[in-house]
């Protein structure tokens, strides 16, 4: 148990370092820690974040059916996007689509090839696609223009939302386009994605057992309904009600 326990907390000794005050002064805990990563038994996932977290950069996506607007919001399930409402609940659900979006928010779009094919779906209304977006909050047609502003976010000051005394949890300042307004017809989109070497979709095959068909359709569609870190957390609660049950019988 006491080597668990030191374990755990020399693995946080990285995350210690991402700011001046946090900073570990002695060189005990970093050395330990260095033993313990060169046998490989902690790693320092997270390293990379370093450059953002000083600064919580935000990629918003905008749709328009004309090049001068109006523009509107794309709304994201996790992720900020507006101002009001905290940060929803995730817990043992990683929502990795919206995090794509905060991981890509320090570098060029160039550098984040999954943005362009991101955006050809989108200018399709690919329900695949939108399902992974607020879909209360994504245009009922296919927009004929995307485009993604960067924002600056920052709490809301002295956390009046927490008192009740304002309904916006974040601040947030645009600062630049991340990337200009792409549309179908002008050909970037697909030259892009070719010279990248992204497949086409391919067609799926017409399905031979219509039950098996239907009955995984009705259970993808159940699924769907709940909200991923509920379900993933329901799931781990009853397999442990399960495990401890059968202990006791």
């Amino acid at each position: 148990m006491l080597a668990a326990f030191a374990i755990l907390f020399l693995s946080i000794v990285p995350h210690f370092q991402l700011t001046e005050s946090t900073a570990v002064s002695t060189s005990i805990l970093p050395k330990a820690y260095q033993g313990l990563h060169n046998l490989f038994v902690v790693i320092q996932y997270g390293q990379h974040l370093n450059k953002i977290r000083p600064k919580r950069l935000e990629i918003i996506l905008e749709y328009a059916d004309d090049i001068t607007g109006p523009w509107h919001e794309y709304g994201f399930q996790y992720k900020p996007w507006i101002q009001e409402g905290s940060m929803p609940y995730a817990w043992v659900y990683f929502p990795r689509f919206d995090f794509k979006f905060y991981d890509a928010s320090n570098s060029k779009p160039y550098n984040h090839k999954w943005l362009y094919p991101l955006v050809q779906r989108l200018l399709q209304n690919e329900p695949a696609m939108v399902k992974l977006l607020d879909e209360d909050h994504v245009p009922s047609k296919p927009p004929k223009y995307i485009r993604a502003s960067l924002y600056h976010f920052s709490y809301n000051d002295h956390f009046s939302w927490f008192e009740g005394n304002s309904t916006t949890f974040w601040t947030r300042e645009r600062l630049n386009d991340y990337f200009p307004a792409y549309a179908l017809q002008d050909g970037f989109l697909e030259t892009k994605i070719k010279d990248i070497g992204i497949p086409p979709i391919a067609t799926p095959p017409e399905a031979t057992n219509l039950t098996l068909k239907w009955l995984v359709d009705a259970i993808r569609n159940f699924l769907g309904i709940f909200e991923g870190s509920l379900l993933v957390s329901g799931v781990l609660t009853a397999a442990v009600v399960m495990i401890i049950t059968q202990k006791h019988t």
